[in-house]
């Protein structure tokens, strides 16, 4: 079965008698691998609530994850089994966009709420479904908004944008950037066009090119771009930044920036320093990366929101979440990779 569950250890009582779960919270994530960045989210996301078990030995809060095989129908269908299964107070995780949509009505019969989504949402879904879902990330239009900021400060003359798929979205994103930057190429990234994009982009010798889509092809992009002796710089945005993706580059020798929007991982951040720390007790085999630093923080302002609001109805904690000031967490920019 491609079910992939992972449980906190329950504690027990003096008379040797399980505890309940104080809180369950759930998610439906694509497991793809133990090393992959949405694995890292999750044992993010439960090392902080290990650290409460240990901390507070009266609440217990029970993490079920169920791997969704990439398929936002089986999203679905585990957003069935949490709510009406295993009662699950709130869901987070969901690291498909169209599984994040379709979850939400399921979400919303049982006054289940739904936050945080592991992936990068349209502002139009955002707006949509504003009452229905808490974002922790920015819009995709927002996170291209800051690459183009980072170009405009940089003076960017020549720049090429390489795509995998065009969209509306794309298409004024790449018109907004036509206004700020004298040259501009863009290039769908497909296997038959690629070779040829390649010589164009190498022919034009732009200083900068931004890659939108997915993070496996982004990857093989850069890695084809540095085997044709293509010497720009990368730049990348949110969605595709993550401590996996900065492994895989980091060995091409190539210059890269993403857009961030979480303190630097190597930072003095009080709240990455305590990651670090539970990370390294509760899962010693494991790097500390980014994705697993965005679990723990959704984890903890989750859990905090959790327990104050005394597990009201949805609309109550809907509320409570947007009181949240995350502005000495959340911060968008662009840096470079390290």
């Amino acid at each position: 079965m491609m079910i992939f569950l992972m449980f906190l250890a329950l504690s027990q009582t003096s008379f040797s008698e399980e505890k309940k779960a104080d809180v369950i919270i759930g998610g439906s994530i694509f497991k793809e691998k133990e090393e992959g960045k949405n694995a890292e989210y999750v044992r993010g996301a439960i090392c902080y609530l290990n650290k409460v078990i240990d901390s507070d030995p009266n609440i217990i809060p029970k993490a079920i994850f169920y791997d969704n095989g990439n398929r936002p129908t089986r999203d679905l269908s585990n957003t069935r089994r949490l709510i009406f299964s295993d009662k699950a107070s709130v869901l987070m995780g969901y690291s498909n966009m169209e599984g994040v949509l379709k979850s939400i009505e399921e979400a919303k019969k049982k006054d289940v709420v739904m936050a945080f989504p592991f992936v990068s949402l349209s502002q139009k879904d955002i707006d949509e479904n504003s009452e229905d879902i808490f974002y922790l990330r920015p819009s995709i239009e927002k996170d291209l908004e800051a690459l183009a900021d980072f170009v405009n400060r940089h003076d960017v003359q020549k720049l090429a944008i390489v795509f995998e798929k065009e969209e509306e979205w794309q298409k004024e994103y790449i018109s907004e950037l036509t206004k700020i930057v004298p040259s501009v190429f863009s290039y769908i990234k497909d296997p038959l066009s690629m070779n040829e994009a390649l010589m164009d982009i190498k022919q034009l010798k732009p200083s900068h090119i931004i890659i939108l889509g997915e993070q496996k092809g982004a990857i093989s992009f850069i890695k084809r771009a540095k085997f044709n002796g293509v010497d720009s710089t990368f730049i990348l945005p949110f969605y595709l930044s993550n401590s996996e993706v900065n492994k895989k580059i980091k060995k091409y020798g190539v210059k890269v920036y993403s857009g961030k929007i979480f303190p630097n991982i190597n930072s003095n951040n009080k709240t990455v320093k305590d990651y670090v720390k539970c990370s390294r007790k509760y899962e010693p085999d494991f790097e500390v990366g980014e994705s697993g630093l965005e679990g723990f923080i959704t984890a903890k302002i989750l859990y905090s929101i959790i327990i104050n609001s005394n597990m009201k109805d949805r609309k109550s904690m809907l509320e409570s979440f947007k009181k949240i000031d995350l502005s000495s967490i959340i911060k968008l920019r662009v840096e470079e990779c390290e």
